[in-house]
């Protein structure tokens, strides 16, 4: 479920990653922030677990996503991310 803010393109997003699932973000053009509320990941190569929070600053770039159990997150960016360049390359084994 993504929720759009029409005023500045940003927005908010509900993000299910499964289990066993690793891809590569793209480089931000706003500042993004992301919050773990169940399960675990790794993200830009640190490890969150539930609660866990990271933000960056626009044009840093997101590194690879993995979840060996599965995760659930929420993004939030200032800024239509959503049209900024590049894919999230999935990775399943």
């Amino acid at each position: 479920m993504a929720v759009s803010q029409p005023r500045d393109g940003g927005g908010t997003l509900l993000l299910d990653i499964p289990a066993g699932w690793s891809g590569v973000g793209t480089t931000g053009r706003a500042t993004a922030q992301e919050f773990i509320i169940s399960g675990n990941a790794t993200v830009g190569g640190m490890f969150f677990e539930r609660w866990g929070y990271t933000c960056r600053a626009p044009g840093e770039a997101a590194g690879s996503y993995t979840s060996n159990g599965g995760a659930r997150l929420i993004c939030i960016w200032d800024e239509d991310e959503a049209a900024a360049s590049g894919d999230c390359v999935d990775r399943r084994s």
